[in-house]
């Protein structure tokens, strides 16, 4: 165990005063988390406010380790596949990955994406 100095996320207005940029810390949280999970294959599964800090210098510092995740190779490409599939709007592509991960959505329950012209 050490001291970390620092700001809850929930003390962010500090942060930001003493010149923290949240837009850059929330990309850099996202990029980390990220990379946790499609590249290492292992992150911190109970991440919240509480467990993580945000150090003078800008860093993430996450706390209580007490709650890992580990996901395997076929998962983490299966994961990769539903964000791209959000990101271009494939709800097919995120269903057929999305069941390879477990989760099963019941025809009657799809939804139906219209795309602005």
């Amino acid at each position: 165990m050490e001291f970390v100095e620092g700001w809850r996320l929930s003390d962010l207005d500090d942060a930001t005063r003493a010149g923290i940029d949240g837009r850059a810390l929330a990309v850099h949280g996202a990029d980390v988390f990220m990379r946790q999970v499609l590249v290492t294959g292992r992150y911190h599964a109970d991440l919240h406010p509480a467990n993580m800090f945000v150090t003078p210098d800008g860093r993430i510092c996450y706390l209580d380790f007490g709650i890992m995740g580990v996901t395997r190779p076929d998962q983490r490409e299966a994961i990769a596949q539903v964000l791209a599939a959000t990101v271009y709007g494939d709800a097919d592509r995120a269903l057929t990955y999305s069941a390879q991960l477990g989760l099963i959505v019941p025809a009657e329950k799809h939804l139906h994406v219209r795309h602005r012209v």
